[in-house]
């Protein structure tokens, strides 16, 4: 077990976490499957091994000031994502987690998600890819829920943009849905 793995797991205390988080600083830029995965796969039930804050430690320092904003690039977090859901259970409520953390603030992934399903390019067409296949994979209920209600926005959102019309090279036009 790696000192990261430990500060995660259930017998850490709270000081430990404290005093340890910042060694962490920049792990998941240096391996960062091997980071998602361990704050995924994380067993500690402590608010600051949640996986939101585990992520979080990862990137950069944290202070007790520390105004809370994923950092982590969302396509690449529902990528491995796609690969963690459907374990079981525990592991699903864990993601789950990731989606409800502060949904309202700027920076968390349910607010990045809804603003990319306006975007103009493909880009929203593949977080919404990777959240139907998230979704496909879960065994929790409530994840399933909390997908479709995402994906329900979406559907609904008057300003979204279904059709990215692009010229090809010889003057056609592609439109991608």
């Amino acid at each position: 077990m790696t000192q990261f793995e430990r500060i995660l797991s259930p017998e850490a205390t709270e000081e430990v976490v404290k005093r340890d988080r910042d060694k962490f600083e920049g792990l998941i830029a240096s391996d960062p499957v091997f980071t998602l995965r361990t704050c995924i796969e994380a067993r500690g039930e402590l608010p600051s091994q949640s996986l939101f804050w585990a992520l979080e430690m990862t990137a950069h320092e944290i202070d007790d000031l520390f105004h809370p904003r994923l950092t982590t690039h969302p396509i690449f977090l529902l990528t491995v994502m796609t690969r963690c859901a459907g374990i079981d259970a525990a592991q699903d409520e864990r993601l789950l987690s990731l989606f409800r953390t502060d949904p309202s603030t700027e920076g968390s992934l349910r607010m990045t998600l809804k603003e990319s399903f306006n975007e103009t390019f493909a880009t929203g067409t593949l977080y919404e890819n990777q959240l139907r296949e998230i979704r496909e994979q879960a065994v929790s209920a409530d994840l399933k829920e909390e997908i479709d209600s995402l994906l329900a926005r979406k559907d609904s959102d008057p300003n979204r943009k279904s059709v990215v019309p692009i010229k090809a090279p010889r003057g056609e036009l592609i439109e991608f849905r």
